[in-house]
């Protein structure tokens, strides 16, 4: 992969692949918080639904909701979701935020929006809630708030104490990936084929840079939507890191229309359009483009499954980071 290609990886691009298989965290439970902060006094999972929906509320960019779901995605793919994702590099450690498929694709508002809700239940119960688990139910109400479904959120999640850019660099695939690229980077983290086909729904919100999906835009051959080619060259000649929407039709919305994307080939990315090709991705794509339930049943199944996942690195201690960026004095 040339270096422009690994630069171009975009915001919601999450389809990674890991060398080692992540396993099911086993000591997630959900209400896991009740009766935790100041002995009760206060609910975390409703605090942080609070104060997302007052930043998404005062939000002018729209990005907010997508970029605390590529949090998501992008923290549990590598070494699980613990919040690795958040951690600033130090000296001699470059950390996985500063690789070149997280920077500077990272949405500021997202980050920043993580060390508010922190700084707030800090405040209110400190050494209590994990970093990990205010990304994890962040998303969920990033989902709800664009008006996608509502989902249980098993918490316990600790944060981890190790960060690397040059995992993160090796893990995110091209938005060229194919079919057979993308389901064994899910299969290795312990996820189906059902799972992934799911998740990527989630490309109906946010935005992508136009040299993540400039290989199907001419001169190159595509097989994309021509009327869609034409708004995509359009606003495209403005430069490469242009920001077009994944969604142009309800880019805001947390609906099932990507999967009409899909199928109509309007899609942005190759992997996207590569679901096209498979015996068991095509009819499932179009059961969800049928059927915006079945869809959200099936994504909020999947989003669960993704949040369990766990590092498998027994040197990778967790603890409750009392700074989201970065670890314990005492490490």
């Amino acid at each position: 992969m040339s270096s422009k290609l690994i630069k171009a990886l975009i915001p919601l691009q999450f389809v990674l692949f890991f060398v080692c298989i992540s396993k099911p965290s086993r000591s997630l439970k959900y209400h896991f918080y009740r009766d935790k902060c100041a002995g009760g006094k206060y609910e975390v999972e409703s605090i942080v639904s609070r104060e997302v929906k007052l930043l998404f509320e005062k939000d002018k960019s729209g990005s907010i909701a997508p970029g605390l779901l590529r949090l998501f995605f992008h923290d549990c793919f590598v070494r699980g979701c613990d919040a690795s994702i958040l951690l600033d590099s130090t000296p001699g450690n470059p950390a996985e935020k500063d690789a070149s498929p997280n920077k500077p694709s990272l949405r500021e508002s997202a980050l920043d929006a993580v060390d508010y809700i922190k700084g707030r239940l800090e405040f209110l119960c400190p050494g209590v809630v994990s970093c990990a688990d205010i990304i994890a139910f962040a998303a969920r109400e990033s989902v709800v708030l664009t008006g996608g479904p509502p989902y249980k959120v098993a918490g316990g999640r600790k944060d981890g104490i190790i960060s690397k850019s040059a995992e993160a660099q090796l893990i995110l695939p091209s938005p060229q990936s194919d079919l057979n690229t993308i389901t064994a980077a899910f299969k290795n983290k312990g996820l189906t084929e059902h799972d992934m086909i799911a998740l990527l729904g989630a490309h109906t919100i946010g935005q992508s840079h136009c040299n993540s999906f400039n290989n199907r835009l001419p001169p190159n051959p595509t097989d994309m939507d021509k009327s869609s080619v034409a708004v995509l060259q359009k606003l495209c000649s403005q430069g490469p890191n242009t920001l077009v929407n994944m969604d142009n039709d309800t880019p805001n919305k947390f609906d099932n229309n990507y999967y009409n994307y899909v199928l109509e080939h309007k899609a942005l990315f190759s992997s996207d359009d590569a679901l096209l090709t498979g015996r068991f991705s095509l009819p499932l794509v179009q059961k969800f483009k049928e059927s915006p339930n079945i869809w959200f049943e099936n994504f909020t199944i999947a989003m669960d499954n993704m949040g369990k996942l766990s590092d498998t690195d027994q040197s990778n201690r967790g603890e409750i980071r009392s700074n989201c960026r970065q670890v314990n004095s005492r490490h």
